[in-house]
């Protein structure tokens, strides 16, 4: 996996806790000081720069029904939490991202989705 990465714990929900890691060093140092604590248990995430986005909805079969889609515009304190201030937009790629998402899970009730959305890939 290429550097950097996100180290995600999974005692932890809303981005408390993530952490960017720039090489294999600096992923070791962190392993050694968390190795004793449940900050240890983490996923470990390739990061992507791009914009990040929510996506909410309502899916039957698969078909989205109804849905909200935000974006942060001014951020927490916190890296990678929930945002100060979110803007509800329209983006047709996230959207059609999601719906073949959801189709493939052939998905029925509510979903949340985070995305990190990068235009040119």
């Amino acid at each position: 996996m290429p550097f950097p990465v996100l180290v995600k714990p999974v005692n932890r929900e809303n981005g408390v806790g993530i952490r960017k890691i720039a090489c294999v060093a600096e992923l070791e140092d962190d392993f050694r000081r968390t190795a004793h604590s449940r900050a240890c248990e983490a996923l470990i995430q390739r990061f992507v720069d791009g914009e990040d986005y929510s996506f909410a909805c309502l899916c039957e079969s698969g078909e989205i029904k109804a849905y909200a889609c935000w974006k942060g515009l001014v951020a927490s304190r916190t890296p990678y939490t929930i945002p100060t201030c979110i803007e509800f937009v329209e983006n047709d790629a996230v959207f059609g991202i999601c719906q073949r998402l959801m189709r493939a899970l052939s998905w029925e009730g509510v979903c949340d989705i985070d995305i990190i959305y990068d235009p040119s890939s």
